[in-house]
């Protein structure tokens, strides 16, 4: 049941709301409702008819989860492989369960503001830092097509995350670690102590990328959720050498695991899931050796400072890192001790202008 008002094309319904009759871009009847006056239904209407005009208006919202397909549909073609499964992963992991449901002009800050609480508290701030830049990024591409008018994730305001110091494990470390270690296991950690590949990369390695006869290791995809990419760069892309710690366990354990095509096939036959391996399994074995606290990314932490102390050049590390700019290198994975700085700076210690303050003081 509806009455006419004075202004054309907008009624009184009942429990006293208004709405209001427009024509679409293709001439198709449609109403909107749910205005608290006549005067604000009459605003609406006029506002709908010039955006109708202008080719810019909406019939109906779309939902979060509409809005993320879209942006996921249109950045297919557009980002790397990797960067793409990570932003596809963020929003069908986290955002569009909790929020998908709401339409865009319902949506508002307190729902942001749930969301990453929610991903703080099972994943931690950095986590939830990292979904709300991924939400602003799809409402920003929905403003610039006027999906919604405003994107209430640049209300929020991120997590304060305490950057965690890097560990270069020590040689009784790795030992310790190494002995505890089942086969698997321990080809799993030589390859990130001796090779300095990323976790994704080490899980996504078939049997055929082990090259004995030329003693490389191809590496050639990543492993994202359970499916191969291919890797976020081209640099990523390489021969990395296996040297003689790692050939041992590459070679021992290759032979146990001739029957699979992938290297770390799990017990129901895929592949091995690398997250969950490093947040358990990795875990375990940290605490059973008691050694100090660290995550498996250490031990590509540890390749890549070893390296450089031992004196491999920072460009050649970057490009068996699989690193875009040796800045990357430098700023990530090359962290001496004191002890290391102490020998890297024998040679001015031995150096005739190290000496001046000793003649002056004599």
């Amino acid at each position: 049941m509806r009455e006419k008002t004075r202004y054309p094309q907008v009624y009184k319904r009942g429990y006293g709301s208004y709405s209001y009759r427009a024509y679409d871009e293709n001439g198709k009847p449609f109403e909107k409702s749910g205005f608290k006056t006549a005067g604000e239904a009459r605003d609406a209407r006029l506002k709908a008819l010039v955006e109708i005009k202008e080719g810019r208006f909406i019939r109906t919202p779309l939902t979060v989860l509409k809005l993320c397909q879209r942006y996921l549909e249109y950045k297919k073609a557009r980002l790397r492989p990797g960067s793409y499964t990570n932003v596809r992963i963020s929003l069908e992991k986290w955002v569009i369960p909790e929020i998908g449901h709401i339409k865009l002009d319902k949506l508002r800050v307190e729902h942001i503001d749930k969301l990453i609480e929610n991903v703080k508290e099972k994943r931690g701030p950095k986590r939830a830092n990292g979904i709300l830049s991924h939400f602003n990024l799809v409402a920003s591409w929905g403003m610039k097509r006027r999906f919604l008018e405003y994107n209430p994730g640049k209300a929020v305001d991120k997590f304060k995350v305490n950057s965690r110091e890097k560990v270069i494990l020590t040689d009784e470390e790795i030992e310790k670690l190494l002995a505890v270690a089942l086969p698997r296991d321990r080809t799993i950690i030589s390859i990130g102590l001796y090779a300095g590949l990323r976790r994704s990369e080490i899980f996504a390695l078939d049997k055929e990328d082990l090259d004995f006869a030329k003693n490389t290791i191809h590496v050639r995809y990543q492993l994202l959720q359970g499916k191969k990419e291919e890797p976020k760069t081209i640099s990523s892309k390489r021969e990395v050498p296996i040297i003689q710690p790692l050939r041992e366990a590459l070679e021992e354990y290759a032979e146990e695991v001739s029957i699979f095509g992938c290297l770390f096939p799990s017990a129901k036959g895929g592949r091995l899931h690398s997250e969950e391996w490093s947040y358990s399994t990795f875990t375990d074995l940290v605490k059973k050796t008691g050694i100090r606290e660290c995550v498996f990314n250490d031990t590509r932490h540890t390749f890549g400072t070893k390296c450089a102390v031992s004196g491999v050049p920072v460009e050649m590390l970057a490009k068996i890192m699989g690193h875009s700019s040796i800045q990357t290198t430098y700023k990530y994975y090359y962290a001496p001790t004191i002890q290391d700085k102490i020998k890297g700076i024998e040679p001015f210690e031995k150096s005739d202008s190290s000496k001046i303050v000793a003649r002056v003081s004599g």
